[in-house]
């Protein structure tokens, strides 16, 4: 059973950006019956000044606000030692080598596999918009956001189709073990595959599409936790059972970040397929449950 604390989340959705726990007062836990089929607009975001932003795909910027947003103040500190030779750059000063990044990413991509397939239809193979192929590459969301937070510890993104999010959070924890990092920054992107992909994906529909970010930090770390996550694994076994709730694979941090923002704790069991399940239970400050 790994425990781990949760010091930052947020999430992006069709409605905007939300910070998750850190106001008294708590947000309504988001609904996604009232946005079907809705898209994440381009209109969400924001103007940065930071160098090479502009440059990011929609997708890459749409990450990096979730991910600043988790990190609430802490996110100008992280990298703030930008370039080698930087006073104290080799000893890091500004936890940039002891920040990990995991993303779950499973098919942003492929809107840039679409847009130069329409490219070398319409202007021919050799003549192709060389700015579209960086994105056609799996994990360059997290080169987006570890240039913009300028973060040099372990970066990956796991893909794993409906099991993405559980996936990611199991790899960030076991990061944390390893003790070395001092955090894992992890951000789930949920989006729909372009229309000529979805057929043959063979992955959930999301309903709608949402970024989510969460900052995570041993027992032992010096952040202030906004609630503590267990988790453990159980081989051999297709469904949850013993009263705990069932929750798909696909909307695991979502049901996370319900729990924390209605206050309401608790445990869940997620399936994992031929691995078994996942035992996850939230802890808020208070309140005491321990994972069965």
């Amino acid at each position: 059973m790994n425990t781990i604390h949760i010091t930052g989340m947020s999430l992006l959705t069709p409605e905007g950006l939300h910070s998750v726990g850190r106001s008294p007062q708590h947000e309504a836990v988001f609904d996604r019956s009232l946005h079907k089929g809705s898209s994440l607009p381009s209109g969400l975001i924001r103007v940065s000044s930071r160098k090479g932003f502009n440059r990011f795909s929609d997708f890459g910027k749409l990450c990096c606000m979730a991910v600043e947003e988790a990190l609430g103040t802490r996110a100008e500190s992280i990298g703030s030692a930008k370039s080698a030779g930087s006073p104290g750059y080799d000893s890091d000063p500004d936890g940039s080598l002891r920040t990990a990044l995991v993303i779950g990413n499973g098919v942003s991509s492929l809107h840039a596999v679409a847009a130069l397939q329409d490219d070398a239809v319409k202007y021919g193979e050799g003549n192709v918009n060389p700015r579209i192929f960086p994105d056609t590459v799996m994990n360059s969301i997290g080169g987006y956001v570890s240039i913009y937070f300028s973060i040099r510890g372990t970066n990956v993104t796991v893909s794993n189709g409906g099991t993405t999010a559980p996936k990611a959070f199991l790899y960030a924890s076991a990061l944390l073990d390893q003790g070395e990092h001092d955090r894992v920054i992890v951000c789930v992107a949920n989006l729909f595959p372009p229309e000529r992909f979805r057929d043959r994906l063979g992955i959930p529909d999301p309903g709608c599409e949402w970024i989510s970010a969460f900052v995570l930090e041993p027992p032992n770390g010096g952040g202030v936790p906004l609630a503590r996550l267990q988790i453990r694994t159980e081989s051999g076994r297709e469904q949850g059972s013993g009263g705990s709730a069932d929750v798909p694979a696909n909307e695991f941090d979502l049901e996370l970040i319900a729990r924390t923002q209605s206050l309401a704790g608790g445990t869940w069991v997620t399936v994992l397929g031929a691995e078994g399940v996942l035992h996850a239970c939230v802890h808020l400050p208070g309140k005491e449950e321990a994972v069965s």
